[in-house]
């Protein structure tokens, strides 16, 4: 098969292959080689994401995990079908979450755990079910790896002799470890060495690599790590802070936005602040970078916030009525905006940052939290890591703020700072609704309100709530309007785009200005006309970095309406 095949053939030959794989129950040795063939003969990191993406589509998981508990495990179909998954999961996000869904994580996990008391596999057959279980564990499906309790059996491989092996490992656990277990990666302090030591390595290097591994996916793994206290005060024993800030200044996009992400999380710690305030340079740099424009410059002033060296400048403040404010992390943006609707109808006046954010963010949060008579912190996972909510979360507990917590995803209970912050706080919990309206939601909502009655604070609401002053966060008049000017297909249609930029934490650019109809064309034209979507991506959206567009692309595949 010549390397220079067109995308356009790839696709179609792939549709072909899928097809004939989602109508059998094992999947034939050649199918998997034109598989094999047709990823390594299409170029481009992108191409190979949208190669994934039309495979997912068809579904094909189940028969690859029946042809997973079925083929000889020593034979070279299993190789090969190994070898497909890992290299598909590596490529599309879809594929990942395709594998976990079907039961993959349980399978591979289940083998894995058979292979610590067996000789019989060889360490490639080990390196390619570990590849597939990290692919998975960076899609988020935390709770399927602890359902397959696969913790333990990753922390076997961790600590094995080969490099490669023990690396994979360590970084599938930095993805899906909790609070409840992490004591089981502090208490051992090799796993976070390792990280550190090949961090260290690959940003000393030219091309920020080492053995394989960039030195963005090896700080994605210590950022993750470093959401537990007890890991970050391990991680603090190694002098990190140089690479992770020469990464910060001098590193790609990508780079500077993970680096400053985790210096900002580790700035939590006090042991961490001392170390970073006295760092003259480090200082210096993140003040002059906090005075520009941009998703770095608003990092550098975050870790200077948390650092006690930011305050709201004086000429900026500006009175504001009282409200309650939303807290919340952007994948539960659609409740939360239900429940700002809501609790306007009723009359109270509510801060929102969709509705009321002007200019810096970190300023205006400060801004809200400061006016706010009540705060709802929205617990979920993604909050937990998230060091932007965390710094919001903690500066309303610093002044004392009402903090009503609600719990916005099924089965996660609040840990770690958070658990400690909302304590045993009654909470609201919109978890387990199917839909945003009919008698359940109301009576979340009524719920809701009876708990901010019952803080004495609002023992009645605002007056004068008909003021449209756009500082009062309430909706202006031209904004009532437009929305009562619209169809109420439009408003579904245009409620659809948001929901779906919420799920796959979809970056504004220019989406949330396109209709349901024109995302459902964008979906068709990326296979039919992928030119023109990739054209489409980086001229009219503005989206440069490779990672967004991998990303983008594999989240149309899911846009529904």
């Amino acid at each position: 098969m010549g390397s220079d095949m067109k995308l356009e053939d790839a696709l179609q030959q792939l549709k072909n292959v899928a097809k004939q794989i989602s109508r059998s129950q094992l999947v034939k040795p050649e199918s998997l080689k034109q598989l094999d063939d047709l990823y390594h003969a299409v170029k481009g990191e992108e191409f190979k994401t949208m190669l994934g993406d039309a495979l997912a589509k068809y579904h094909v998981g189940v028969v690859f995990k029946k042809s997973m508990t079925t083929l000889d495990k020593a034979s070279d179909d299993i190789n090969l079908l190994l070898r497909v998954c890992w290299n598909y999961s590596h490529a599309s996000r879809n594929i990942g979450e395709e594998l976990g869904r079907v039961g993959m994580i349980a399978v591979l996990t289940s083998s894995l755990r058979e292979d610590i008391t067996s000789q019989e596999l060889k360490s490639e057959s080990i390196v390619s079910r570990l590849a597939i279980l990290y692919n998975c564990a960076t899609t988020g499906n935390k709770k399927l790896f602890r359902s397959s309790k696969s913790t333990e059996t990753l922390l076997f491989y961790s600590k094995q002799e080969s490099p490669m092996i023990n690396m994979i490992a360590i970084l599938t656990l930095s993805y899906i470890v909790d609070e409840e277990n992490a004591a089981l990666i502090s208490a051992d302090a090799s796993i976070i060495d390792m990280i550190t030591s090949q961090l260290e390595k690959a940003v000393a290097s030219t091309n920020h690599k080492v053995d394989g591994w960039t030195a963005y996916e090896l700080t994605v793994g210590l950022k993750n790590l470093a959401n537990n206290a007890d890991n970050t005060k391990i991680i603090m024993k190694k002098d990190l802070l140089p690479p992770l800030l020469q990464m910060f200044v001098k590193g790609n996009e990508d780079e500077q936005e993970i680096a400053g992400e985790t210096i900002w999380m580790l700035s939590f710690q006090d042991e961490v602040k001392q170390k970073i305030l006295k760092d003259e340079s480090a200082m210096n740099f993140l003040k002059e970078v906090s005075k520009e424009e941009g998703s770095v410059a608003e990092t550098a002033l975050g870790i200077l916030w948390v650092l006690g060296e930011k305050k709201l400048p004086v000429e900026k403040k500006r009175e504001m009525k009282k409200h309650i404010m939303i807290s919340y992390q952007w994948s539960s943006q659609t409740l939360m905006n239900q429940v700002y609707e809501e609790l306007t109808k009723h009359g109270y006046n509510v801060w929102m940052d969709i509705h009321d954010l002007n200019g810096s963010i970190l300023e205006a949060m400060a801004e809200a939290v400061e006016n706010a008579a009540i705060v709802l912190v929205c617990m979920t996972q993604k909050y937990k890591d998230s060091p932007n909510c965390r710094t919001e979360a903690e500066y309303a507990f610093n002044l004392r703020k009402e903090i009503i917590p609600i719990k916005a995803e099924q089965d996660y209970k609040a840990d770690g700072w958070l658990g400690a912050l909302t304590g045993t706080k009654l909470y609201i919990d919109f978890s387990s609704l199917d839909s945003f309206e009919g008698e359940t939601f109301d009576g979340k909502v009524d719920a809701l309100v009876k708990e901010i009655e019952g803080t004495d604070i609002f023992s009645s609401k605002n007056e004068n709530t008909t003021d449209n002053n756009t500082s009062n966060g309430t909706l202006s008049p031209d904004k009532n309007k437009n929305q009562n000017d619209k169809s109420t297909t439009e408003q579904d249609g245009d409620e659809a785009v948001t929901a779906w930029m919420n799920e796959y934490d979809i970056d504004s650019y220019c989406f949330d200005q396109l209709t349901a109809k024109e995302m459902r064309f964008l979906s068709d034209i990326k296979y039919q006309c992928p030119e023109i979507f990739y054209q489409f991506l980086a001229g009219d959206i503005g989206v440069r970095k490779l990672r967004e567009i991998i990303k983008i692309s594999s989240a149309v595949d899911h846009f529904e309406a």
